[in-house]
C-alpha cells in the first residue's frame, strides 16, 4: 500500500543524472550480501565522502592530530540554560578543503540549510531556486553508494520495487515536501526539522524585552559547525547517558541558538538541553539511514527505535514519522537523530 501511494505521487519527468561508474554497478549487483544486521554498517563503511574523527584524551592530546575533525567536548553540561561550562567551541578543527569541495556533497547539502524559516509558526513558501537546489542535490546523493545501498535494502529485504528515478520522488516527498503535523503545526519538513531545526518563541514586543525559547530538531554537525563559526549557536558541553566522549563520531550536547535579524542583530536565544548528532558522516550517510529506518517502520519492523552496531557502537536511530490530527502515523519524516548507547559488547 505504501508503495502505490508514492508512486501515485510521481511526477511525469525523468530526471536524466550520470552514468555510474563499474564500481557503483557492483555495490547495486550485490544485494544479497545486505541484511537487517549489515545495512547500517555497510552504508557507514561506503561513504566516501566521510571526514575523519579525532577526540581529546585524558590528558587533552589528540588522538590523531591529523584528522579532519578535531572535536573538543570538553566538560559535561550543566543542564541549565544560562550556566555555561564550556570555555571553547566544540569543533576545534574542520577540514575546509574537503567540507568545501565542489566534487562532495556538502556544498549542495549547505545551499539548502538558508530555504527555512526558522520560527515553527512562520510560513514556508519554496521558490523555483529552492526546489532547484533541492533537485540538484537529490541528484547528487543519489549517485552516491550509501543511497544505493538504502535502495537495494529497500527493495531487496523489505520487498519495494523502486527505480533510481521513483527512488528520487521519494526522498523529496519524505525530506522535502512540506506537511502538517497533528492538524496544528503548518509548513513542516523532514529535511527541515532534521537538518536545520525549528525555534519555538514568541515575536519581541520592544526592544528592552530579551526573547527566549526552545529549538527542537537541528540534528547536523555541519549545520552546528557553520552556526559556531558565524557566533550563532554556544556549545554548552557534552550530556551523554553513558561513555559518550570514548566515541568521536557521535556528540549528544546542551546548546544555544541564536536567532539574527537580516542585520544580524538577535532576536532570540533557543536553548536545547539535549540534542544529538553522528559526527564525520556526510548527508547522503544520514539520510540513507533515515530512509531505511523510515521503511523499514512504514513495513512494521520496528516502532520508533532501530538497534545498530557501528564500527563497535551500539545506538539506537530515532526517527520519528509524521502524524495526523489523531495521532497515527503519516507518510513523511519528522525526526531522526542517533543515541549513543556504549562501545563493543556493552548492549
Amino acid at each position: 500500500m505504501f508503495r502505490l501511494i508514492f508512486l501515485g505521487l510521481l511526477v511525469p519527468f525523468i530526471i536524466t543524472l550520470p552514468v555510474r561508474s563499474q564500481e557503483s554497478q557492483s555495490v547495486l549487483s550485490r544485494p544479497a550480501d545486505l541484511t537487517k544486521d549489515n545495512v547500517f554498517q555497510r552504508i557507514w563503511d561506503s561513504d566516501e565522502n566521510q571526514l575523519s574523527v579525532s577526540r581529546r584524551t585524558k590528558t587533552g592530546e589528540w588522538e590523531d592530530p591529523e584528522a579532519d575533525i578535531l572535536l573538543d567536548e570538553q566538560v559535561k553540561a550543566s543542564g541549565e540554560r544560562a550556566i555555561d561550562l564550556a570555555t571553547r567551541p566544540l569543533f576545534h578543527k574542520v577540514n575546509e578543503s574537503k567540507l568545501f569541495d565542489p566534487n562532495r556533497t556538502y556544498v549542495s547539502f549547505m545551499k539548502l540549510l538558508n530555504n527555512y524559516a526558522i520560527r515553527t509558526v512562520d510560513p514556508e513558501f519554496t521558490t523555483e531556486e529552492e526546489e532547484a537546489e533541492q533537485e540538484y542535490f537529490l541528484s547528487q546523493i543519489l549517485q552516491t553508494r550509501p543511497m544505493q545501498i538504502a535502495r537495494n535494502y529497500i527493495n531487496q529485504t523489505l520487498g519495494e520495487n523502486l527505480s533510481e528515478a521513483q527512488f528520487h520522488q521519494v526522498l523529496h516527498r519524505l525530506w522535502f515536501e512540506l506537511y502538517t503535523n497533528r492538524g496544528t503545526i503548518d509548513f513542516c519538513s523532514g529535511f527541515e526539522h532534521v537538518f536545520v531545526g525549528e525555534g519555538k518563541y514568541k515575536l519581541r514586543q520592544d526592544n528592552k524585552r530579551e526573547i527566549f525559547g526552545d529549538v527542537s530538531g537541528y540534528h547536523s554537525w555541519v549545520k552546528f559547525y557553520l552556526d559556531e563559526k558565524n557566533k550563532r549557536v554556544n556549545f554548552q558541553g557534552y550530556n551523554y547517558d553513558s561513555q559518550g566522549t570514548m566515541n568521536p563520531n557521535i556528540v549528544t550536547l546542551q546548546m544555544i541558538y541564536t536567532v539574527v535579524d537580516t542585520l544580524g542583530e538577535p532576536i532570540a536565544q533557543l536553548f536545547k538541553r539535549k540534542s544529538g548528532f553522528f559526527v564525520g558522516s556526510s548527508p547522503e550517510c544520514e539520510m540513507a539511514m533515515a530512509t531505511v529506518v523510515f521503511f523499514e517502520s512504514v513495513h512494521g519492523k520496528i516502532s520508533d527505535k532501530r538497534r545498530v552496531k557501528i564500527n563497535g557502537a551500539t545506538y539506537n536511530l530515532v526517527l520519528y514519522r509524521s502524524a495526523d490530527s489523531g495521532g497515527s502515523r503519516g507518510d513523511f519524516i519528522r525526526s531522526f537523530y542517533p543515541i549513543f548507547l556504549g562501545l563493543d559488547n556493552s548492549y
